[in-house]
């Protein structure tokens, strides 16, 4: 297209206001790329799209892109084995879940959006690496102790090593020898560490005692 044209239809308006509708960075990456076509069956062929997605959408209906993130870069990482971190993987779990949901729904609207369904064939099916991302990352981004038989072996161990110092200290703080030296019998945590309330007054209960 003529770059008198361009200008006044004001593509490039157009584009920043398409941007805005994207659900993901790559999304609006991709829309602000956009290059006019002078081509007709090209033309012709996008504008059937378009409808395709306004009869979709017609019916109340949303491409499910919720959770889809631009994970490229922790790919590109992981492609060179970098290790990811846990908030990488949980972004391509939830990632493979919306490609997994927009390839279902484009299957059920194939008869109101063909070329668009089109598309759907197209999408990879990451539904086993979704799953062992589910498997092993929890919603709030914490490794599950099923991760692996280590890890769960080791949480065991630590779990029973301050089971442990808690029990140990609870019996410290309730002989009555050592009463005097503690404000109160509770054993809390401060900073991953346990802490015991020792009386202010320690030092001058020990001037006073025989």
């Amino acid at each position: 297209m003529a770059k008198f044209a361009v200008k006044t239809l004001e593509f490039e308006k157009i584009k920043e206001a398409l941007g805005e509708e994207t659900a993901t960075s790559l999304g609006k990456n991709l829309a602000m790329e956009l290059k006019s076509s002078t081509i007709f069956g090209e033309v012709k062929l996008l504008q059937e799209e378009t409808a395709q997605m306004m009869r979709i959408q017609s019916e109340g209906k949303r491409l499910p892109l919720g959770g889809a993130s631009d994970v490229s870069a922790a790919l590109k990482r992981a492609k060179v084995g970098s290790v990811l971190e846990v908030e990488s993987m949980l972004a391509i779990g939830n990632t493979a879940a919306a490609i997994r949901q927009v390839k279902a729904f484009l299957e059920e609207n194939k008869e109101i959006a063909p070329n668009l369904a089109e598309y759907g064939l197209k999408l990879g099916d990451f539904s086993r690496l979704e799953k062992q991302i589910n498997s092993a990352i929890d919603e709030k981004g914490e490794v599950k102790d099923t991760a692996s038989t280590k890890l769960s072996s080791l949480r065991t161990g630590i779990y029973s090593a301050k089971k442990k110092v808690k029990e140990k200290l609870d019996s410290i703080l309730h002989d009555p020898i050592n009463q005097k030296y503690f404000q109160d019998q509770i054993v809390t945590m401060r900073e991953d560490r346990y802490v015991i309330p020792v009386n202010k007054n320690i030092n001058l209960i020990s001037r006073l005692s025989p």
